[in-house]
């Protein structure tokens, strides 16, 4: 079998180091998170959740025609490897160069695309596996519930802040004040984030819940609780400058990041937001 697909420029996470790891400009990071909200949309619509979204497979167009990459590759050509013997005789392995990245300007004309479905599951049959970069990972899988499509979304909301800011927004690490160890931190730090409380009737489906978390739905360790909403996490970042636009990155976030997976939003409904008046 054959598979021939449409050739693309890079990942996303190319063009972020381009920029020497500063963050997107807010409209280039608006018209990303679309791009990526309409793949989902799509492929949660078609019974698909992807399970593992983040930088590196989310790809944009060449923004060539056929002429400048016929021109490109003959000024760069594949890098061929000396021959060497395999089973079916001698063999001499080549490796296209990369295209070259665009500017943050010019990167606005480029079309962005959800890529590497290696890792997607059906809608229809909802597993209890670990998904997703843990960063990323949903409340429900770390707990080992079973998941859908919502799962894409928590992973979602992530990304709005690691792509307008350029941080991570949860660490996976051991918090040492508290005693956490590292999947305990995250715990505490989606508690304090998201400033929700999980639900028993949530609980009593996750099976490694009560290792956690003990019968009053509180974390067993109890570390103190803050209070440190997204909207002061995207403040406190400096690098949005409106009030405005702090208030609406906030906001989206919000409607991604619900402990409880029925309360979060779909990808049809957050195509909807008003974070995106504008934006093509």
């Amino acid at each position: 079998m054959c598979l021939v697909t449409q050739l693309l420029g890079g990942d996303l996470h190319a063009l972020w180091k381009s920029g020497n790891g500063k963050p997107f400009p807010l409209n280039l990071a608006k018209r990303v998170l679309l791009h990526v909200l309409r793949g989902l949309s799509h492929a949660h619509a078609s019974g698909v959740v992807h399970t593992d979204l983040k930088h590196d497979n989310i790809f944009f167009d060449t923004g060539m025609s056929d002429e400048e990459i016929e021109k490109w590759m003959k000024s760069d050509p594949p890098r061929v490897h000396p021959p060497e013997k395999s089973q079916d005789g001698i063999v001499q392995a080549a490796v296209s160069q990369p295209l070259p990245l665009p500017s943050r300007d010019e990167a606005l004309k480029r079309t962005f695309v959800v890529a590497d479905f290696g890792n997607a599951r059906p809608v229809i049959d909802p597993k209890i596996e670990e998904i997703t970069s843990v960063s990323l990972r949903p409340p429900e899988v770390f707990l080992g519930g079973s998941w859908n499509e919502k799962a894409d979304i928590w992973t979602y909301g992530c990304l709005i802040y690691e792509i307008a800011i350029g941080k991570l927004l949860f660490r996976y690490k051991p918090n040492p004040t508290h005693k956490l160890d590292e999947v305990e931190s995250m715990l505490h730090q989606m508690l304090c984030f998201t400033g929700e409380d999980f639900e028993p009737e949530q609980l009593m489906t996750y099976r490694r819940a009560s290792t956690y978390i003990d019968t009053t739905c509180n974390l067993r360790k109890r570390p103190v609780l803050f209070d440190y909403p997204f909207e002061l996490s995207v403040r406190n970042s400096k690098v949005l400058e409106k009030e405005e636009d702090v208030v609406s990155t906030a906001a989206i976030m919000q409607k991604c990041l619900k402990l409880d997976p029925a309360q979060r939003l779909s990808a049809e409904e957050l195509l909807m937001d008003p974070w995106f008046a504008g934006i093509d």
